[in-house]
């Protein structure tokens, strides 16, 4: 057995509140593979295939459970017809200085981390507030924040090429950064800057796909 800290979370994901989890390991490796997926024509007819929309929290309330939600094996998304597997994209901000990161040797910049989202083994709720807490552990896992920040679900992307077996829905997530000055990467290899929306929009052509569309639409966050 081993022992696990996860956030717990309301609508808001705060650091310092924590609940230990004992889990059984074999359990535990099947789960972290195990990912959420929506029913496509039922999410079209939801929301829409736009690229990006913007989430306020009456949108988030509108939607919230509105779209049923599957758990399927990762290796299995390829080949699951008429399903759109869920990631997560989380960008952080200091009063809107973006933190901006790349790889130690690329030339392609980033607005921030991406991951699957999880199926939680109580069930899955279509934005549902542990989404901020995966969020979160996504940071986390790449920059070390000495101060408090808090995460918001902010949107959702529609990715619709298939370049990673089929289309993808991104939820993207903002950390509101309290230090901005106490954030470093956790590896050496990743790099770390700031940018504010200007020089954001100014450089936009230097960052990946999906920062481009955050970086579009960053007067709606």
């Amino acid at each position: 057995m081993r022992c696990f800290l996860l956030t717990l979370s309301s609508c808001i994901y705060y650091r310092k509140f924590y609940i230990v989890v004992i889990i059984n390991p074999d359990k535990g490796r099947y789960m972290s593979s195990v990912i959420q997926t929506v029913n496509e024509h039922e999410f079209e007819k939801t929301v829409g295939k736009r690229p990006f929309v913007a989430l306020p929290q009456e949108e988030i309330d509108r939607l919230y459970g509105a779209i049923e939600v599957f758990p399927v094996h990762q290796n299995e998304v390829a080949v699951k017809s008429g399903g759109i597997p869920l990631c997560l994209f989380v960008v952080a901000h200091h009063n809107y200085t973006w933190m901006t990161c790349k790889k130690k040797g690329s030339n392609t910049l980033s607005l921030g981390f991406s991951g699957w989202l999880l199926s939680q083994p109580n069930g899955d709720i279509f934005l549902d507030e542990s989404i901020a807490a995966q969020a979160g552990s996504i940071f986390d896992a790449h920059v070390r924040s000495k101060g408090p920040y808090d995460v918001r679900i902010a949107g959702l992307m529609y990715d619709a090429s298939t370049k990673f077996g089929s289309p993808r829905l991104g939820i993207t997530c903002i950390c509101r950064l309290r230090q901005p000055d106490r954030v470093e990467p956790v590896k050496d290899d990743l790099e770390i800057g700031r940018m504010g929306n200007g020089e954001l929009l100014q450089k936009q052509n230097l960052f990946d796909d999906w920062s481009r569309i955050v970086i579009g639409n960053s007067v709606a966050l």
